[in-house]
């Protein structure tokens, strides 16, 4: 799975680290007028949610400001509960901050791990690219899509200038038009490639153009 969600462990900055102060004082924070509002225009935006049939983490990124307003809030809270012990006091803020640079250090770590351990669809398309410039001349690659891909993991990429770029990648949109695209980049190596969910894409000479040995992906 190419999507990078809580497998990839960057989960653990946002679960068990300060950022569930707010969660923790939930009562305390609701006593507080802007911390009502924050907490108003968090549920709303939770509540607009429900109306997508997935989800993805970056969705909620809109709210980040709110919560850690509310984050903030919460550890000045401590801080005031806290007044009586001057020495843990003191140590309140440094302390979140040690574990905070801790999660993210382990969550990046992870993440590095993740990337290693698959082959994601971008390093195959960079493979590819690669190996077809190294093979010489001006390249249009037809990209045909299994029913039901995942349309996020997206192949085709071009440059603004695509018409001098080596290698133009375009979507196979049948024979028809495909014929028309390959005599607009007449001149180009044309291959075709199938993208699957289950299996390593697959590079072949296209029979509607002049292709030649595929090189290894």
């Amino acid at each position: 799975d190419y999507m990078f969600g809580p497998q990839d462990g960057l989960h653990l900055v946002w679960l068990p680290g300060p950022l569930l102060l707010p969660l923790l004082l939930l009562l305390p924070l609701l006593r507080r007028r802007w911390s009502r509002y924050a907490f108003l225009l968090i549920a709303l935006l939770f509540s607009s949610l429900a109306s997508v049939t997935y989800f993805v983490p970056h969705y909620v990124a809109v709210i980040a400001s709110l919560w850690m307003f509310l984050v903030v809030e919460a550890v000045r809270m401590v801080r005031v509960a806290l007044r009586r012990h001057n020495k843990l006091r003191r140590s309140v803020v440094p302390l979140l901050l040690v574990y905070s640079l801790i999660l993210v250090g382990i969550s990046a770590a992870e993440y590095r791990l993740m990337l290693r351990g698959d082959d994601h669809w971008f390093e195959q398309r960079e493979r590819i690219a690669s190996s077809l410039v190294g093979s010489g001349g001006n390249h249009l690659v037809l990209v045909d899509y299994e029913r039901g891909y995942n349309i996020h993991g997206e192949w085709i990429s071009n440059t603004a200038d695509i018409d001098r770029q080596a290698v133009v990648w375009a979507r196979s949109m049948g024979a028809v038009r495909d014929q028309q695209l390959i005599g607009y980049y007449a001149g180009r190596s044309v291959w075709h490639l199938e993208v699957t969910s289950d299996a390593p894409p697959l590079l072949t000479p296209s029979v509607s153009g002049p292709g030649q040995q595929s090189p290894a992906p």
